[in-house]
């Protein structure tokens, strides 16, 4: 089993939801394993900034050497992971968790194509 995998398993989500920074120091380890120095900023600061100038190429820039990325990726990969357990154990929280539209409600959509960018972003882009 891969360690990221033992983390999204393993981390404890308290009933109120996932807390970020505790999620972050849980990660911390694993993270040194692929870049030893920890951004000044923190891990969930720097992946937030390297989010903006994936979304936002035009208004955001974040350099990062190539260990410091990977980990930031896995990271937001951890991050994804934990994010959906959540939303799976804890009550539904309509100020932290997506109400997605069903295929029925898409199929009817005079916005579909739009959507399904949304959709791809947030599954596979990291958007959440």
């Amino acid at each position: 089993m891969k360690n990221e995998d033992k983390i999204i398993r393993e981390y404890r989500i308290p009933r109120e939801g996932v807390d970020l920074r505790e999620l972050e120091t849980a990660c911390r380890d694993h993270l040194r394993t692929i870049c030893r120095e920890t951004p000044g900023a923190g891990w969930l600061q720097t992946a937030y900034e390297y989010l903006l100038a994936r979304f936002f190429p035009e208004s955001y820039q974040c350099s990062l050497s190539e260990d410091r990325e990977k980990a930031v990726l896995r990271f937001i990969d951890i991050l994804a992971g934990v994010l959906e357990r959540e939303g799976r154990e804890c009550p539904f929280d309509p100020g932290k968790h997506f109400a997605l539209l069903t295929q029925e409600e898409l199929a009817e959509s005079l916005i579909k194509a739009e959507y399904e960018r949304f959709l791809d972003c947030f599954y596979r882009e990291g958007l959440y």
